[in-house]
């Protein structure tokens, strides 16, 4: 366990460049046996969930596919990316005719769009199968992670896509960190989806 805290201290060290944000960012998530901190309720896109306190809204969209809504978080000290999408079920019929997936469910859709999306977006990376959410979180939906495969280990992408239908729309949620970072992230992300209200 340690050894992977280390690897992703060092990985933020080296993309952020911020030793003491990082010094303090490290030992909360160390007294929180390796999970991010202290959850914060937010309410946005019509919905309420809990986020850490370390992370901040940003303006940078380019983890979210929307640019309406849609939000987007950081946390810049451990290079953590949040962006969550919101589809209306009409918004859906236009994705399955233009993705030709008209026999699919409206969620099956919308996952396979994200991860064709993401997939398409890097140079060389692997999808995942999905996996069902309601089990672990008590939404439905599926959970797929797409990683960027490539010689250099430490700054390739790892997306964990979340999709859930909820209330009667969709809601796309993305955890972008360093491929060696999402091993103690995923419980995180499940935490995230399993707050949703």
């Amino acid at each position: 366990m340690r050894i992977r805290l280390s690897l992703l201290i060092l990985a933020s060290f080296v993309l952020t460049g911020c030793p003491d944000g990082m010094n303090r960012t490290k030992t909360e998530i160390e007294k929180n046996n390796l999970d991010l901190p202290n959850p914060v309720f937010v309410n946005k896109l019509g919905i309420r969930f809990g986020i850490s306190e370390i992370f901040e809204e940003n303006s940078y969209y380019s983890f979210t596919a929307k640019t309406d809504e849609s939000v987007s978080f950081i946390a810049h000290d451990v290079s953590l990316h949040l962006g969550i999408d919101k589809y209306k079920p009409e918004e859906i019929q236009g994705i399955k005719y233009k993705e030709d997936s008209e026999n699919l469910s409206d969620l099956d859709a919308l996952r396979d769009y994200y991860a064709d999306k993401r997939y398409s977006s890097l140079e060389s990376a692997v999808v995942s199968e999905p996996i069902e959410l309601f089990s672990r979180t008590g939404k439905k939906g599926w959970m797929q992670s797409v990683e960027e495969t490539g010689s250099d280990e430490i700054y390739n992408l790892h997306y964990l896509i979340g999709t859930i239908a909820y209330k009667g729309n969709f809601y796309v949620f993305q955890f972008v960190a360093g491929k060696k970072n999402m091993p103690y992230l995923m419980d995180d992300f499940l935490e995230i989806i399993k707050s949703v209200s």
